[in-house]
């Protein structure tokens, strides 16, 4: 083997192991994205997004854009009825694709939590969806500078995934119309 094919080697192995460091540390990124927002930690949360970040939820018409937007965005949904009280994140089988200080993902993620429907009153509810996410790479290391995150379903758990669900979502139904926290029969 010649000196120049062992050095072209080692960068096909260099080039390989960054792709790997970087998947690592958006997955762990995309981790502290849930935990952050799961303690309620808002700085930290905030720290997961580019400056210019822009946030999408599906079917709902929030969102936000910028760090500013966040903190308006959070300020909203623990404001107003439904809300979210508990969360849980979790989140599995990444697609992640990186090209240079650019990437973008899809997960699948679920998140069982307590919905506040109206004061005092709460829901045990299981939610599903799908986040697809766009970051950068920055000094700091990789964050978040788009996320759009698509309701699949929710649902109260008491009574059932198909008994009686409180949304669902790509079914037909009209989702603008279904309300988060409707209980009627």
């Amino acid at each position: 083997m010649t000196e120049s094919n062992v050095a072209e080697r080692v960068a096909r192995l260099e080039e390989r192991l960054r792709v790997l460091e970087d998947q690592r540390d958006i997955e762990r990124l995309v981790y502290r994205y849930g935990y952050t927002f799961d303690d309620g930690d808002l700085e930290g949360f905030i720290g997961c997004f580019t400056e210019d970040c822009v946030g999408e939820y599906r079917p709902f018409a929030q969102g936000f854009e910028g760090k500013d937007g966040i903190r308006q965005f959070a300020s909203a949904v623990k404001g107003t009825f439904p809300r979210i009280t508990e969360t849980f994140h979790f989140t599995a089988s990444p697609v992640i694709d990186i090209i240079g200080d650019d990437a973008s993902s899809r997960w699948h993620w679920m998140n069982p939590s307590s919905v506040e429907d109206a004061p005092g009153t709460h829901v045990s509810a299981w939610q599903f969806g799908v986040y697809e996410m766009w970051f950068r790479r920055e000094s700091a290391g990789w964050k978040i500078r788009r996320n759009r995150v698509t309701y699949r379903q929710v649902f109260d758990v008491t009574k059932g995934y198909a008994g009686n669900p409180m949304l669902l979502l790509g079914s037909g139904q009209a989702a603008e119309t279904a309300r988060l926290g409707d209980h009627s029969d």
